[in-house]
């Protein structure tokens, strides 16, 4: 069975997205709760100031890649995009199929509300969050917070660029 383009590739885009926007928040949480106790215990330990110099060095080198994990994620989630809809010139599909195809993106549809919903409620600002803002919020990954406080509007751009695309790959004749 032919699975390049399917409309189930969104729920899994979805999941997978969200599963990686969490480890990269949890792993920036435990860095802030964990390691710089630590590092502050360690600093106040030692002595030497060019081992407490190499030592903060790679602290601040762990830090700036935190740092980045921002951009990380954008070009996960477009790039992701991207592939899945490449993938989608090479499905030959009847139109007939296309109710199929909008049930399945209600689905993806519901999905990402609720993944927009838990992200907001777990991280992102707000009254209702688990963790208040600041370091350990939103506020941290910008980017990553936008796309999932949005991801439902996201989701119907894509899977319209995802339609559009299915339907008229054909009439092209790719």
């Amino acid at each position: 069975m032919n699975k390049k383009g399917n409309v189930g590739d969104f729920i899994i885009f979805v999941s997978v997205i969200f599963v990686l926007g969490l480890t990269f928040w949890v792993g920036s949480l435990l860095w802030n709760n964990v390691v710089e106790p630590i590092q502050n215990k360690t600093q106040a330990m030692i002595s030497d100031p060019v081992v407490e110099q190499k030592l903060n060095e790679s602290f601040q080198s762990i830090e700036g890649t935190f740092n980045i994990l921002d951009y990380i994620f954008a070009i996960f989630f477009f790039g992701f995009y991207l592939v899945l809809l490449m993938s989608v010139f090479y499905l030959d599909t009847h139109p007939a199929f296309l109710v199929f195809a909008l049930i399945g993106l209600i689905i993806v549809f519901v999905l990402a509300g609720v993944i927009s919903d838990a992200w907001v409620n777990i991280i992102g600002g707000g009254d209702a969050t688990l963790i208040e803002g600041g370091k350990y919020g939103g506020d941290q990954f910008p980017i990553m917070n936008h796309i999932f406080t949005s991801l439902l509007s996201y989701m119907i751009v894509m899977s319209s660029l995802f339609l559009i695309i299915l339907y008229a790959s054909k009439r092209v004749g790719t």
